[in-house]
């Protein structure tokens, strides 16, 4: 399947699930909603769907490393993104769940939302999104997630780095099972 094919069907699937999914109990409205994750997911799509260039994509798994180079048409990229769209926290119902900040360096040129989660129950603990001052450019998404079950802990870390690189670092502690820790990492060449 080549590239353009492929995002294709990723596009479809991303508007299927938001499609699909209960709907809010009002429309979105940037007084009572934060940042989207999945629109910042489809507008990367729009960007990127005709670049013709290489991934280095490293899996670290419990400390053995494993690199190879793929074309970025043939990256599973609905799963990264699945990863990535399930910490989206612009519903509605999100709304006062989270502690916001936008912090401003002005040597940088830099800013940052910042999205702290007052419930340690949240699946989404923590979201950041860095930009440029002056062209609103997103440079950075960083995300960290949390998932307590009665069996197992699942946390994870999301790293978006426009154009440079997309990280998924997970930890995994079962009752019954040793740690897993998972980085992937994918480097635009």
């Amino acid at each position: 399947m080549n590239f353009s094919t492929y995002f294709t069907s990723l596009l479809i699937g991303l508007l299927l699930l938001t499609a699909c999914s209960p709907k809010p109990d009002k429309e979105y409205d940037p007084d009572t909603s934060y940042w989207s994750m999945n629109q910042f997911l489809i507008d990367q799509y729009n960007i990127r769907k005709l670049d013709l260039i290489v991934i280095k994509k490293t899996i670290n798994l419990n400390g053995k490393v494993d690199s190879s180079f793929i074309p970025i048409g043939d990256i599973d990229w609905a799963t990264v993104y699945k990863v990535f769209g399930a910490a989206d926290i612009s519903s509605p119902s999100f709304y006062n769940q989270y502690e916001y900040k936008n912090f401003d360096d002005n040597f940088l040129e830099m800013s940052t939302l910042s999205y702290t989660a007052k419930d340690p129950n949240l699946f989404v603990q923590r979201e950041d999104v860095n930009y440029d001052n002056i062209s609103g450019k997103i440079d950075m998404v960083y995300v960290e997630t949390n998932d307590d079950g009665l069996f197992r802990q699942k946390q994870q870390k999301l790293s978006y780095y426009v154009g440079k690189k997309v990280i998924v670092q997970e930890t995994e502690k079962g009752m019954f099972s040793k740690e897993k820790n998972l980085t992937v990492t994918y480097e635009f060449r």
